[in-house]
Formats: C-alpha cells, sequence, structure tokens
C-alpha cells in the first residue's frame, strides 16, 4: 500500500480495557494506523492512554445505551475519513495484512437475511474519504438519528442508505476472507461476535498470544 491505511474503533472505559491490546498492536503489526475513540473516558483510560498515539475521546451526558456506543463511531467518522478510515469493532484483531481498497465505500452484505437490521454487518465499514463517502457517512448518521435507538439501528441504517444511493458509489464487498466471527486461518480480522469474545478458545488464545507480545508497561 502506498500509506498505511487508517483503522478506527470507538467504545467505553470497560471495552477499551478489554480489548483495546489486542486491537492496536495487530493493527500495528499489519501495517494499518489505529485509531481508537473513547466515550466518557474513567481516569484510570485517561491515564492508560498517555503513552498511546492516536487516542480520542467523546463526552456523552450521563451514561449513553448499547446502542448509542455502537453507533458513535459513525458519527465520528469524520473527523477521521481524510485519506479513507475502515471502521471496525474494538474487539476484533488483525492476523494478515487488508488489501487496498480504491471504492467509494466498502460493506460486509448479507442480503440474504429477512431483517432489514442484519442485510449488512457494521463491524465493517470502509470509507475512502472522497466526496461520495462523505455523504454516504452522512446519510447515513441522518438516518440514525431518525430511528429508534434499538440494537442493530446502526445496521438498518447503513444498510437502507445503501439502498438508496448504491446507483451514485462504488462498492467494495467485504466477504468472510477479510472479517470472521468462526475464527478461521484465512480472514484477515477475527471479530468477538456476541460471546465469542469470552468464550471462543481460539478467539482467546489468539488475544493473549498478541497482548503477550506487547510491552505491559505502557
Amino acid at each position: 500500500m502506498d500509506h498505511a491505511m487508517k483503522v478506527l474503533a470507538s467504545c467505553d472505559s470497560v471495552y477499551f480495557l478489554e480489548h483495546h491490546e489486542a486491537f492496536y498492536y495487530s493493527a500495528l503489526e499489519q501495517g494499518l494506523t489505529p485509531f481508537i475513540n473513547v466515550v466518557n473516558p474513567t481516569k484510570e483510560v485517561q491515564n492508560l492512554v498517555e503513552k498511546l498515539e492516536n487516542v480520542d475521546y467523546s463526552f456523552y451526558k450521563g451514561t449513553p445505551s448499547r446502542a448509542s456506543l455502537a453507533c458513535n463511531r459513525f458519527f465520528i467518522a469524520e473527523d477521521y475519513i481524510e485519506g479513507g478510515i475502515l471502521i471496525t469493532d474494538i474487539d476484533c484483531f488483525f492476523n494478515k495484512e487488508m488489501p487496498h481498497i480504491s471504492e467509494d465505500i466498502g460493506l460486509f452484505l448479507r442480503e440474504e437475511q429477512a431483517f432489514t437490521g442484519m442485510r449488512v454487518a457494521a463491524g465493517i465499514l470502509w470509507l475512502k474519504g472522497n466526496t461520495a463517502s462523505r455523504v454516504f457517512i452522512n446519510a447515513v448518521t441522518n438516518n440514525i438519528r431518525n430511528l429508534d435507538k434499538n440494537w442493530f439501528v446502526d445496521q438498518k441504517a447503513i444498510y437502507e442508505t445503501y439502498c438508496k444511493l448504491k446507483d451514485d458509489l462504488s462498492i467494495f464487498k467485504f466477504t468472510n476472507v477479510h472479517m470472521d466471527w468462526e475464527f478461521t486461518s484465512e480472514s484477515c480480522i477475527w471479530t468477538g461476535k456476541g460471546s465469542r469474545k469470552y468464550k471462543n478458545k481460539t478467539y482467546l488464545e489468539r488475544k493473549r498470544e498478541i497482548e503477550n507480545g506487547n510491552n505491559k508497561d505502557i
């Protein structure tokens, strides 16, 4: 790649403490530039990240809901979009180099699903940083604002926006080769979907391998 692909995740302090090392250091290992945005960071988190680059904060009044936390990465995407940004989950990590993507946006489509909120996986989204991708993510966030803040609201908003704008976009289609939650050796990204992040032996062993390979005094 001509320059390092940027990758963005957003989370609260609890998820940051649980997952940031594997996300952050595996990204670096695969030639990516990781960015993490922490919502309402605790003092512990703020002290911890003093020696980490590219960790920023968002502040919500009160305690945001799970759905609001899941959506935050899309609302802040505009701050990181210049030059392109890959948006993922904080509980994922990178096992292989991501391919170069030249399309306006990249989506993991699952259009065979009956429920609109499941027809795209929000755990990976590419934005090129050009006008078309900016129009797309602005439409997504506007759609989120107008929908009930239930779980899967981000995926519903992304899919509806894709259906509306797809004829005006070039689209890269992610597959299980790029991201999967069955933890196969072929995939670039393993994501800790649901209880897998706490129970799956393969996922946990790889996560510990990444964590143990990095300096603990940071």
